[in-house]
């Protein structure tokens, strides 16, 4: 499972160095949060007060603040999630 948390991670980060315009949300990115997190994070159980379903929702972010910094992956909380960085 933390495979494919941690592929999410990589794409993420990469943003800058790919460009925003190779990047497709839904192709690229959206695969990964419906497996792994969208089941906790959408319009009917926003955990966390975090909805992920789209890049808009991800930007505004939920109790913590945004879960993406455009440009800045590493700097994301969707990213240190992923990384399982914050874990208790």
């Amino acid at each position: 499972m933390k495979k494919p948390l941690f592929s999410l991670a990589v794409v993420l980060a990469a943003v800058p160095l790919a460009g925003a315009a190779d990047l497709d949300f839904y192709r690229d990115v959206y695969p990964f949060l419906k497996s792994n997190c969208i089941s906790c994070h959408n319009k009917t159980t926003t955990k966390a007060g975090l909805n992920m379903e789209t890049p808009e929702l991800l930007l505004k972010g939920g109790d913590s603040g945004p879960a993406l910094v455009p440009g800045k992956g590493e700097d994301s909380l969707v990213v240190a999630a992923s990384k399982h960085l914050n874990e208790m």
